[in-house]
């Protein structure tokens, strides 16, 4: 009639599984196999640095400055080390998305300047108006 369901067992390699996907970057399904096998992110520690110099090396450091919010994990590149990085990369969408995320203008205030101008010159205007108010609310507010 009924099936019988069983809870899904995590192989005994579950743990290195995780520590592979943290290793190679692929941190949404590394947080994801966690959760079901109910490690905590401070475990894999060593796993989740191995990853973020990869992802940085592979021109990603958006993702990383994405895993640092979402699950206040903190890596061995503080975050405007990381915002320098996705500006050098040419990620104006991600460095400028970060920074407001985590409410840093003071220091690079040029750099914000040049990426809503990239913006412009690749004609994404709304963006870079969108940019422009956010940031003028923010260093307006920082001067109070």
């Amino acid at each position: 009639m009924f099936k019988q369901f069983k809870p899904r067992e995590i192989s005994p390699t579950g743990q290195e599984e995780i520590s592979r996907l943290f290793q190679k970057g692929d941190y949404h399904n590394a947080v994801q196999q966690c959760k079901k096998a109910g490690y905590k992110l401070s475990e894999f520690q060593n796993d989740i640095e191995a990853g973020a110099l990869k992802l940085l090396l592979s021109r990603r450091p958006s993702e990383i400055l994405s895993f640092i919010h979402k699950h206040s994990i903190h890596v061995q590149y503080d975050v405007t080390t990381l915002l320098k990085a996705a500006f050098d990369f040419g990620d104006y969408a991600g460095f400028l998305k970060n920074a407001y995320r985590f409410n840093i203008h003071t220091g690079i205030d040029q750099h914000i300047d040049l990426a809503i101008e990239q913006l412009k010159n690749r004609e994404q205007n709304p963006q870079a108006e969108a940019w422009e108010q956010k940031f003028g609310a923010l260093r307006e507010q920082s001067k109070r």
